[in-house]
């Protein structure tokens, strides 16, 4: 897309839950809420980035939420808003979250994602996670899903 904004990732502000939120509605089947997101906020394991425009620093694109537990990240939830999907942001997101645990002497990162989410999937497996196993009737509707992992020390990617 022409005339795209330029973005910076950083910490969520604690004004931005709501906005967060809303993208939330907006992109996933079954949505956190606002008190979910200020919940990974006060844990402090716990990162909440959001993708914004360096302009004016107000435009919210997209977000990644991770825990650093021990040697491992575990990947919680990860989303672009629908009018800036399909430009790689996705990708940047998982890949910032890759570097950091590099950066900070992780092994592994995990996550679980539906098995009917093929877009997600296959940006895992870009970034170059594994499936490890299938966890039946993991979401509260019933679906399955995929485990991934991905060793940092084998990770041949690039930021």
């Amino acid at each position: 897309m022409e005339n795209d904004p330029v973005l910076s990732l950083r910490p969520i502000a604690a004004d931005e839950l709501l906005a967060i939120a809303a993208i939330e509605k907006r992109v996933h089947r079954q949505p956190w809420t606002e008190a979910q997101f200020q919940a990974e906020v006060d844990k402090p394991y716990s990162h909440l980035w959001v993708l914004t425009d360096d302009e004016t620093d107000q435009v919210l694109t997209g977000y990644i939420v991770f825990w650093e537990l021990g040697e491992t990240i575990e990947l919680l939830n990860v989303a672009v808003d629908l009018p800036y999907r399909g430009i790689g942001l996705g990708e940047r997101l998982v890949r910032a979250m890759i570097q950091h645990g590099l950066k900070t002497d992780r092994l592994q990162v995990m996550l679980e994602v539906r098995v009917s989410n093929s877009s997600a999937i296959s940006l895992y497996q870009k970034c170059g996670f594994e499936v490890l196993q299938t966890r039946k009737s993991f979401y509260s509707d019933g679906e399955d899903a995929f485990q991934m992992k991905l060793t940092l020390s084998t990770w041949g990617g690039t930021a």
